[in-house]
């Protein structure tokens, strides 16, 4: 049996509606929130469990059946993909990509295949021995963020991750 999981709490003033996109290899929660003379906002939650097989093709099939070039979107979760290598964020130089794992570059070339950026730039899991970079959240509209990034609730080993919508 695996742990992990996903939860979302949607304020119950807030209009959404569910997505019924479920598969038995990814857990996920993906809702469209809706606002008042706009399009609707997609935000996914997503869990990939520690050695998960073909959580990528999972992904990808999940975000291709999402309406990408019209809606604003935002993907978030425990990816369990380690951005980080040597204390340095892998995307900010391409270049690197041959210093990385098939599954991280499958990833990366996900991202930039289908439009999206991930914003959260430093460490969300930090143990005695190791710092990574495993949560994160996808979007393909980075410049309507007015902030992200992690906040420390010291329960856990991972670092709470959050991002703040311009109005």
């Amino acid at each position: 049996r695996r742990g992990g999981g996903v939860v979302c709490y949607v304020k119950t003033t807030l209009c959404h509606n569910r997505k019924n996109i479920f598969q038995d290899d990814v857990e996920n929660i993906i809702i469209d929130l809706l606002f008042p003379n706009t399009k609707p906002i997609t935000v996914g939650i997503f869990y990939n469990p520690p050695n998960q097989r073909d959580f990528v093709e999972s992904l990808s099939r999940d975000i291709n059946s999402l309406d990408i070039e019209s809606n604003e979107i935002y993907i978030l979760g425990d990816f369990n993909i380690n951005l980080l290598h040597n204390d340095k964020y892998f995307l900010k130089n391409i270049s690197r990509l041959g210093e990385i794992s098939s599954e991280i570059k499958k990833y990366i070339e996900l991202c930039l295949l289908v439009g999206i950026e991930q914003i959260i730039r430093t460490p969300t899991r930090i143990t005695c021995n190791s710092a990574t970079l495993i949560d994160h959240i996808l979007t393909n509209y980075a410049d309507r963020i007015s902030q992200s990034g992690i906040i420390d609730l010291g329960i856990s080993d991972h670092q709470l991750i959050f991002c703040t919508r311009k109005i």
